[in-house]
C-alpha cells in the first residue's frame, strides 16, 4: 500500500515537473519567435539605411563600421557622416 502510494507521488511530481518543462519550453519558443522579428527589423532597418548611404549591404562593410566605430569610440566624439563614409568607401 504505501509502495503504491510513493509510486503515485513520484508520479505526479514527474507530471508537474514535465508541465513546468513544457511551459518553459513554449515561453522560449514565443521569445525566440520575438527575438527573430526584432532581428528581421533591424536587417532590413539596415539595409535601408546602407541604400540611403549608397552602400552595399555586405558583411565587409559592416565590419568596416565596426571598426570605425571602434576607433572613434576613444574619442568620445561622434564621428560626421562624411567621416564615415570616407571610411567605409
Amino acid at each position: 500500500d504505501e509502495d503504491l502510494r510513493e509510486a503515485c507521488r513520484m508520479l505526479a511530481g514527474a507530471q508537474q515537473a514535465a508541465e513546468r518543462m513544457k511551459e518553459e519550453g513554449n515561453r522560449l519558443e514565443e521569445e525566440l519567435q520575438e527575438m527573430t522579428e526584432k532581428l528581421k527589423t533591424m536587417k532590413k532597418e539596415a539595409v535601408q539605411i546602407a541604400e540611403k548611404l549608397y552602400l552595399t549591404c555586405s558583411l565587409e562593410v559592416f565590419r568596416r563600421a565596426e571598426a570605425a566605430s571602434r576607433m572613434a569610440a576613444p574619442l568620445s566624439v561622434e564621428p560626421s557622416s562624411t567621416t564615415m563614409i570616407s571610411i567605409l568607401s
